[in-house]
Order: C-alpha cells, then structure tokens, then sequence
C-alpha cells in the first residue's frame, strides 16, 4: 500500500475513534450495561436497526430500552414478558423502517432460544456448526451468525453473498479489546485480527476514493474481504480500527454535503 495512504487512515482513526465517537452512536446502549448478557442481547437488537439516519436509531433505540425498563435479558426471559411489552409499544405503525413488532418479536423470541440453550451468545456462536456452504462466506464467524438467526427478517441467509454489515458491526463492537470505543467482550470465540470491516455506504466510498479497492456498486462480503485485507496492511493484529478511519471521514463529508 502507498505509505501516504496509510498514514492517511492512521490520522484519520485517531481522529474518529476516541470515546466521543460512543455519545453520538448507537454503540452508547450497550455501553450502559455490564453484565455479558445484558450487553450483548442490547448490541444485537441494536446493531439489527443500525440502519438510515442515526438520530433516528438513537431515538427508536431510546423508545425501545426504555420500554423493556433497561433490563435486557430480563426482558427476552420470558415469552409473556416479551408479548406484553411488544403490545404496549405497537401502535400500528412499524417498529422501525420495513421492520414490524412481529418482526422485534421474533428476534427477541430467537434471543431467548438461545439463551435457553448456552451461557452467552459468544457460546452460541462457538458451539454452532460449521454448514457444507461455508465455501461461499469469507468470514466464518459472519456464517455462524447468520445460521443462529436463520429466518428473522434483516438477517442475511447463510447461503447469501451478502456483507452482513450489522452482523460485522455487532462483532467488532463484541470482539476489538481496546474498549475506547468497542465494548470487548468476547475474548474466545475470535480475536480482533479475525473480524471483517463492517460495510457501508461511507466506508465502500472512502475506500473507493482512497484507491483500496476498484470502483464499484457491489457490497459484499468479497468486496468488505478486500477492504479489511488492506487496512491489515496498516493495522495487522486489529484492521477493524481502519473502520473508524473510513466511516468516520465519509459521515463527516456526508454531512458537510447535507449542511452545504
């Protein structure tokens, strides 16, 4: 990689990834929690609406915690619980963009299969075996995601090509140990050198822009494959910082787009 561009995207992670990054992202919910539970059952359901304007998120996100009174797991425990605070929030509109409350509902009742069966949703993913497609993924841990969530809406199918950007965000915020930004919670199922850039439309723009990949339309996981194999270059134990470079820069232009 030309060494201008690489110390290109290490100024630029050092500009975007500081703990001011958690008071204006989703990431802020699961920050409230301690228990591994609790933290990771809020990251998922977070991770799953990360999508469209962020105030928006922040707000729904805000409606939705508030709802089951801060208390995670205690809310997924329970399928009656899970009924009647889901009831008290339907309004007859959408839980949130093309999501519905039979939607949040089958998630949180997939959360509480899960937790039925294993300790943690780190145990789950470490447990779940590995399919005969697995050829198709170019990162496992995205695949066992994928078939732990087999069938909720928003959850790419294990069979697809598909970048799983929110499955890719809920793992780096699980996974990368510096805690300045991530929450580092998962210390055996995979290690911060092993996740895949989570990919957006900032990230594929900026990457395109700083010449780490050709010009294209695709999001996939061979395109997020690509991305995450040249910030390697620059971060070989943690590429996922580069992360911050990218979606960090390119927000902050959209922005300034926005306002101009």
């Amino acid at each position: 990689m030309n060494k201008t561009i690489a110390e290109e995207i290490r100024e630029l992670a050092k500009r975007y990834h500081t703990p001011d990054f958690i008071t204006r992202d989703p990431i802020q919910f699961p920050h409230h929690f301690t228990d591994k539970k609790d933290i990771e059952i809020s990251a998922f359901i977070t991770t799953w609406i990360t999508f469209g304007k962020r105030e928006c998120i922040i707000r729904k996100l805000e409606e939705f915690h508030q709802a089951i009174d801060w208390r995670p797991f205690e809310f997924i425990r329970n399928t009656d619980n899970i009924n009647q605070v889901i009831s008290k929030m339907d309004k007859g509109k959408k839980f949130y963009r093309f999501y519905s409350y039979e939607d949040l509902r089958a998630l949180c009742l997939r959360l509480q299969r899960i937790y039925t069966e294993y300790h943690s949703l780190e145990e789950a993913v470490m447990q779940t075996e590995i399919g005969s497609d697995i050829h198709r993924h170019a990162n496992i841990h995205l695949y066992k995601l994928q078939s732990l969530f087999s069938g909720i809406k928003g959850i790419p199918e294990p069979s697809s090509y598909s970048a799983c950007k929110r499955l890719a965000l809920f793992l780096r915020w699980m996974v990368r140990q510096d805690r300045t930004v991530d929450l580092g919670i998962w210390e055996q199922a995979l290690q911060p050198k092993d996740l895949i850039i989570p990919l957006d439309t900032h990230v594929i723009k900026m990457a395109i822009r700083l010449g780490l990949i050709p010009d294209t339309k695709s999001q996939t996981q061979y395109i997020a494959q690509q991305i995450t194999e040249q910030l390697r270059e620059i971060f070989p134990d943690d590429p996922c910082l580069g992360d911050f470079a990218l979606f960090g820069k390119g927000e902050e232009e959209a922005n300034q787009k926005r306002i101009e």
